[in-house]
């Protein structure tokens, strides 16, 4: 190689003339879109979105939320958007119990699914605002699990739930147990019918 080319070289190897290489960086979304900042703006508005299934990370979560809008303004509303496949007993009573203790109305809103517990909470919203999109689905369940020596504790609990589904919905409760057992499944339309909410709507009021 002659001295010319040598000191038109540059030390990264490129010749001096051609354009430098741009290093190529991984697209990543911006700060703004982080759970906890989508969480914050959301609360801005009132809203709280649970769409993971029931645990006593999620409730804690949620109850906290419910606490801090009611201590912000204990009269104007709150949405609760619901896309939950149940999860938890114990969790989820934390967050049935909130709702029916604080001061504002709770607009419930099913986006998605709710299955299990998750029904619980749909129905417990103020009647007259719980509502779901065209395209959401419904699933009782029976409630399952636990050790033997569990089992009257859980039939307490299996009361209980029925009996609350029951006064939400104006079902019989054994109605209500029955459908469990079955694994009832229901579109929205159906879910208006049986008292799950009150009106199936095109898109989420936000």
């Amino acid at each position: 190689m002659s001295g010319a080319a040598r000191r038109n070289r540059c030390p990264g190897g490129t010749p001096s003339g051609s354009p430098p290489r741009r290093s190529r960086k991984k697209a990543s979304l911006p700060r703004s879109s982080t759970s906890a900042e989508l969480e914050e703006r959301l609360l801005r508005d009132r809203i709280v979105f649970l769409g993971t299934p029931i645990n006593d990370e999620v409730a804690n979560r949620v109850v906290a939320q419910l606490l801090f809008l009611e201590n912000q303004n204990p009269t104007e509303d709150i949405r609760l958007y619901l896309n939950s496949p149940g999860g938890s007993v114990t969790a989820a009573l934390a967050i049935c119990d909130t709702l029916e203790q604080v001061k504002p109305d709770v607009s419930t809103i099913c986006v998605g699914q709710c299955s299990g517990m998750a029904v619980l909470l749909l129905a417990l919203g103020e009647r007259g605002k719980r509502f779901a999109t065209a395209d959401a689905r419904f699933m009782l369940t029976p409630m399952t699990g636990g050790r033997p020596e569990d089992a009257p504790m859980m039939e307490r609990i299996r009361q209980n739930f029925a009996e609350r589904l029951a006064r939400a919905t104006n079902q019989r409760v054994d109605q209500v147990l029955r459908d469990c057992e079955e694994e009832r499944l229901m579109g929205a339309r159906e879910a208006v019918h049986y008292g799950l909410v009150d009106e199936v709507v095109e898109r989420p009021r936000v």
